[in-house]
């Protein structure tokens, strides 16, 4: 069951704003959960967000907060619904053929847009929402939380073997990690021409507004397993930055060494958001 005046209320109390929708964000299942970061830009260019939220079918949908954190303006929202197939789009722009969409069967076209058919998923789905720097975000959790602090320590997973050894900072999905006692490595990559540095990096391949390096090292994976004798897990690859590392919704950050970047697990867990039935917007 879902109880938009309850959801509306726990939300207040954790200073965060939540609208309920009553049609579909995207495409036209009159069924399937939905929920992203809504704004707009008044007086001068000031940003607001909110939370919006389509809760499909509230006679067989649940959607709950279970824990609240009001000095972290941040809350965990569990949210369950049976199997559906459910429909979306891509736009066509100027492909002559369909694209691959994960987890998602292609149907027809029409002018404009390719259409698939996705399906939620019947497991309980947990998400961190609240406030992070500068905006709001959502993120699922990788696994069952009940607590904002649960929730967090379930997203930077991925860097726990590091956390009390390095000094550690974050800027949005990515977590920055002290690498001056491999500095020597890399020195031996880039005198013999195996990496080079990148001026002015984007990190990643992700969509969206881009987390820019003024100096950037990518390792291929066989050079990490030649080179780099640190004793550490072995990534697939891996990224050091330098210098300042800047995004328009975050605090730039500056290093006077090399960092190593590693994507919090929030950002390897968003892919599942579609195919739950619900929506991310960074």
């Amino acid at each position: 069951m879902v109880h938009p005046d309850s959801l509306i209320k726990k939300f207040q109390d954790a200073g965060l704003r939540l609208q309920i929708l009553k049609s579909p964000i995207q495409g036209s299942s009159e069924d399937v959960i939905q929920i992203d970061v809504g704004r707009s830009f008044k007086n001068g260019g000031r940003r607001y967000e909110w939370i919006r939220l389509f809760p499909g079918n509230i006679e067989t949908n649940t959607v709950q907060v279970k824990g609240i954190d009001k000095h972290c303006q941040q809350l965990v929202l569990v949210c369950q619904e049976p199997e559906r197939a459910f429909e979306i789009d891509r736009p066509k722009y100027k492909s002559t053929s369909p694209p691959r969409v994960p987890r998602a069967k292609y149907l027809r076209e029409t002018k404009t847009h390719w259409i698939y058919e996705q399906k939620t998923v019947s497991d309980v789905r947990h998400y961190l929402v609240g406030v992070d720097e500068r905006q709001l975000f959502i993120a699922q959790t990788t696994e069952g939380v009940s607590t904002v602090q649960e929730a967090q320590r379930s997203l930077g997973s991925s860097v726990q073997f590091f956390e009390g050894k390095k000094k550690m900072k974050r800027q949005g999905e990515w977590f920055f990690i002290d690498a001056s006692d491999k500095e020597k490595q890399l020195q031996i990559l880039l005198d013999d021409h195996l990496v080079y540095v990148g001026q002015t990096g984007r990190i990643g391949n992700r969509g969206g507004n881009p987390h820019i390096a003024d100096e950037m090292i990518v390792v291929p994976p066989q050079h990490v397993l030649d080179r780099l004798e640190h004793g550490f897990s072995i990534r697939p690859t891996q990224i050091y930055v330098r210098g300042a590392v800047r995004h328009q919704d975050h605090k730039t950050l500056k290093f006077s060494h090399w960092q190593e970047v590693i994507a919090n697990s929030e950002s390897r867990e968003t892919a599942r958001l579609v195919s739950g039935g619900s929506l991310f917007i960074d």
